[in-house]
């Protein structure tokens, strides 16, 4: 069965899922303010700011009214989460639609993730009730029909059936589960370890070095969650180690790209301005230390990231500080 839906947001994840919506036959219309996307969109079927190279496909439309969305039955929200609170200020209600997340982030200062800012800005749409999709998978790769493997969750089964249902095909396979708490968390929280990842890698520490780090950032990762009672089986899903591995292995990952800058001596800013894509991982940096502090959690890699992100330490002695920490029990002091 075929279905009318919205995509809120018309950057390079949500092009690929709306993309992917529209191979599967749905009628698909992305949603963004930048008229120019809107206009490649609509007229040469690319994303000429983010994949100009990319024909997308012809059940692919865009749109820059937002309160067309009300037209939609299902709404899958791939804003930045720093921009996701503005954004949805801008839809006149959600009332009895089908909502998936699929942006990755902590806001600064409210410290929510976006399943709480969905239903904070729209009361109508329960928490239960919202979709989170996250996992291992580059937009690009998505966009080439290179296979891909994703996490679907919600804690009522039904929206997550739903949405896997929507986005299941034979090179996008969707596995559901029920702890989107601990999705979010995972698909946060690792691009703020990828940006530590591109750094060490940056710095040419080697292979032991970026493997002692993206382990020990899992453990800073599986703490926090712990706390906030994410499941233990999901910081080993696609969602968890998947993603997590993933986006700090490969220069196509943004935040490891970020990491790689910041070793090249660039700074916080100069990286932004010069990157085209989102990097969710930078303001998250800042989020995830102020949650870390809250919940009485030490997270030594996430804390170092802020010293060198938001109070100018010097990184490549934060780096081999983090990988030349004095000897303690493995589990005992982790975070």
């Amino acid at each position: 069965m075929n279905h009318k839906i919205a995509v809120l947001g018309a950057g390079s994840f949500g092009t690929c899922l709306g993309n992917q919506l529209a191979k599967n036959g749905h009628e698909v219309m992305m949603f963004a303010r930048n008229e120019k996307v809107v206009h490649s969109i609509n007229n040469n079927h690319t994303n000429d700011k983010y994949f100009p190279e990319i024909i997308l496909n012809q059940n692919l439309s865009a749109d820059s009214n937002f309160n067309d969305i009300s037209q939609y039955e299902h709404i899958v929200i791939a804003v930045p989460t720093q921009h996701m609170r503005s954004a949805l200020k801008n839809i006149p209600s959600l009332k009895d639609k089908y909502v998936t997340v699929a942006a990755k982030g902590i806001e600064i200062g409210s410290l929510k993730f976006p399943m709480e800012i969905i239903s904070e800005v729209h009361p109508e749409v329960s928490k239960d009730d919202i979709a989170v999709l996250s996992g291992p998978s580059f937009a690009i790769e998505v966009l080439e029909g290179t296979p891909t493997a994703v996490s679907i969750a919600s804690k009522n089964p039904e929206p997550a059936k739903r949405t896997q249902d929507l986005f299941h095909a034979p090179h996008f396979r969707a596995y559901i589960s029920n702890d989107p708490l601990g999705l979010e968390v995972c698909g946060a929280l690792k691009n703020v370890i990828a940006i530590a990842a591109g750094a060490c890698n940056g710095f040419k520490f080697g292979k032991n070095s970026h493997a002692a780090l993206v382990t020990r950032g899992l453990g800073e990762i599986i703490a926090i969650g712990s706390k906030l009672g994410a499941k233990p089986e999901t910081f080993f899903s696609l969602g968890g180690v998947g993603d997590l591995f993933l986006t700090c292995s490969s220069e196509k990952s943004r935040n490891y790209r970020v990491g790689l800058g910041l070793a090249a001596g660039l700074t916080k800013e100069q990286i932004i301005e010069k990157t085209k894509t989102t990097a969710e991982g930078i303001p998250t940096t800042k989020s995830a230390f102020s949650l870390s502090k809250k919940l009485g959690l030490k997270s030594t890699i996430i804390a170092s990231l802020y010293g060198v992100l938001y109070e100018q330490n010097n990184i490549a002695e934060s780096v081999r500080n983090l990988l030349s920490s004095e000897a303690s029990e493995e589990f005992a002091n982790r975070v």
